[in-house]
């Protein structure tokens, strides 16, 4: 199974020895969970790093490494439109043939 994980997840991870996002990451390999990102979701977490502890560097250091990445371009047959916001769609999924792509 994949996992895709957004920023939020990620940081929730760096800040919390505790949380379950922090968990999902040590568990992954053993659950033979392949943990994924973008590019775009990485340069967002380092971004927001500075807002954190510096030991929340250090952490995601430590664990961007279980993290595979994936590209962050999608083309699709339609047109989408969103409004201006601070947190923009960063994946969409298509039913293809009775399954989630």
């Amino acid at each position: 199974m994949r996992i895709f994980l957004d920023t939020s997840v990620l940081l929730a991870a760096c800040r919390s020895k505790s949380g379950a996002s922090r968990a999902i990451l040590y568990i992954a390999e053993k659950q033979g969970w392949k943990l994924i990102a973008s590019p775009w979701i990485r340069s967002e977490v380092a971004r927001n790093l500075s807002e954190f502890p510096f030991e929340s560097t250090a952490i995601w250091i430590t664990l961007r490494s279980r993290i595979s990445l994936v590209d962050d371009v999608v083309s699709i047959h339609r047109t989408l439109v969103f409004p201006a916001s601070e947190d923009r769609p960063f994946l969409i999924r298509e039913r293809n043939q009775g399954r989630l792509d």
